[in-house]
């Protein structure tokens, strides 16, 4: 540009005289191309953040989806089987049973010592826990990553929507 001593430092570019020619061209002919090639470029750049984000969200819902699947089966064996309990009370029945015994005083009395009878607790496999744990670690940054992807593009959205505003009051464009 120029230097005749005038102010450009706003960003409007009807304050810049049509007098001013930069290579041939008027300056305001000059910022509206800038202006263009500067929204082309802004919005190559949102449209390619957007498709990585939906790539990513669609990603990290599948993966979850599968992991889900893998931990409704996985998750099975932290729990005791049903029918291990079962034999168990089985067990003590025929203990019981088989313990009567005729005495003097009473026709059948069970005779049994309080530690005959004792219900197994279940402790899952360290195996299982561990395998467990890196399932559900593997779901729960699957569902992180998805938020802060949504989350990323909502931001990004609302930076565009604030960025066209911004300029339509700064260059004074009715439509972008």
């Amino acid at each position: 540009m120029a230097s005749s001593g005038a102010n450009y430092s706003t960003l409007d570019p009807s304050n810049i005289p049509a007098s001013t020619v930069v290579s041939g061209l008027s300056t305001n002919s000059s910022w509206n191309e800038i202006s263009k090639t500067i929204r082309a470029v802004d919005g190559e750049r949102v449209k390619d953040c957007k498709e990585d984000i939906d790539t990513i969200l669609v990603f990290a819902g599948l993966f979850s989806a599968v992991m889900t699947a893998f931990l409704v089966e996985s998750y099975q064996t932290l729990q005791q089987d049903p029918q291990d309990t079962i034999v168990s009370l089985l067990q003590q029945l025929v203990t019981q049973t088989s313990s009567f015994v005729v005495n003097d005083n009473f026709v059948n009395s069970t005779n049994l010592q309080p530690n005959s009878i004792r219900l197994s607790t279940f402790e899952p496999p360290m195996n299982a826990q561990r395998v467990n744990v890196l399932w559900f670690s593997s779901l729960t940054l699957s569902l992180v990553s998805a938020s802060f992807s949504h989350m990323r593009k909502r931001s990004s959205v609302r930076m565009t929507r604030l960025k066209q505003m911004s300029s339509r009051r700064v260059f004074g464009y009715s439509t972008l």
